[in-house]
């Protein structure tokens, strides 16, 4: 029943106040299942992921459970159909509530399927063979020949499936030649052409500092003295030399962050938090000094 899609009232919009605790703002859309009667007898809660504007209803499929050791009732977590988010990502959507109990995480198995997909990313797509021994010429997907030379396999599906060892990784100007396992000549590597390999993110480690996107994205961010949460990183872009974070807060507000370490004091990804030490007006209104 979790995976089919659910009707849900919106009670507690994006951005409104807890009714007993009105400190407490909501970052995401709360509401309930009307007629669907939960364990401590109230209709069921639902948190919903995925849609950053206040809702007044919702309709799409649970993708998780918030099971509570220390209450009688779970919490479902539902999203968009088509929006994934993994458990790490979920846990720090819900932390502003679920801090309060003993709470884990379950994900539904659709979601574990593209949970476990955030495992692999893309390395490379075959664009043409070249020459006539099966090698292939690759658009790079991540950092380019150096990075893809560190694996010792790829994969043909984003879920892990259709792994092939890699025979080698060399720079062909912005491109990469590559060769596989079981392509050894021209109709083989043709074959090919089109297909997007992946990467298991377990068979590399990046430098210290680095972090996969997709690891960041999710994690809260706060305030590294005070402790203040200011939002949720959802965006990482590279502009220029230095990447950019997107913020969102609880009121659905865009900052934008640059990544630097005059701003950016520790990336936590065990705790899924960013703490920071912003300057004045990038999470709130600046203060005009000639103002009095």
């Amino acid at each position: 029943m979790a995976l089919e899609s659910v009707f849900v009232i919106v009670d507690r919009p994006l951005g409104s106040c807890h009714p007993q605790w009105p400190d407490s703002i909501y970052p995401v859309n709360y509401g309930y299942v009307p007629g669907l009667p939960a364990p401590d007898g109230e209709e069921q809660d639902v948190y919903i992921l995925g849609v950053d504007h206040p809702l007044e209803t919702f309709t799409g499929p649970v993708i998780a459970v918030i099971d509570r050791a220390d209450e009688v009732e779970d919490k479902w977590v539902a999203a968009p159909q088509g929006c994934h988010f993994t458990r790490e990502q979920i846990e720090s959507a819900v932390r502003f509530q679920e801090r309060w109990f003993r709470s884990q995480v379950i994900v539904l198995p659709q979601n574990a399927k593209e949970e476990a997909m955030q495992n692999y990313l893309p390395a490379c797509k075959i664009v043409t063979t070249h020459g006539v021994r099966g090698e292939m010429k690759a658009l790079p997907l991540c950092d380019g020949a150096e990075f893809l030379a560190k694996c010792k396999r790829l994969f043909a599906a984003a879920d892990g499936a259709g792994e092939v060892r890699v025979l080698g990784v060399r720079a062909q100007g912005n491109m990469i030649l590559l060769r596989l396992e079981g392509v050894g000549d021209m109709d083989a590597a043709r074959a090919r052409v089109g297909r997007t390999y992946y990467f298991a993110k377990g068979d590399v480690r990046l430098p210290e500092g680095r972090y996969f996107i997709d690891d960041l994205l999710g994690c809260r961010v706060a305030d590294a003295a005070t402790g203040v949460e200011y939002g949720t990183l959802t965006a990482v872009d590279h502009p220029a030399a230095q990447d950019i974070y997107t913020v969102t807060d609880a009121q659905g507000g865009t900052h934008m962050l640059p990544a630097v370490p005059e701003f950016v004091q520790k990336i936590d990804l065990e705790t899924r938090t960013i703490t920071v030490t912003p300057i004045d007006g990038m999470f709130t209104e600046a203060v005009n000094g000639d103002k009095e």
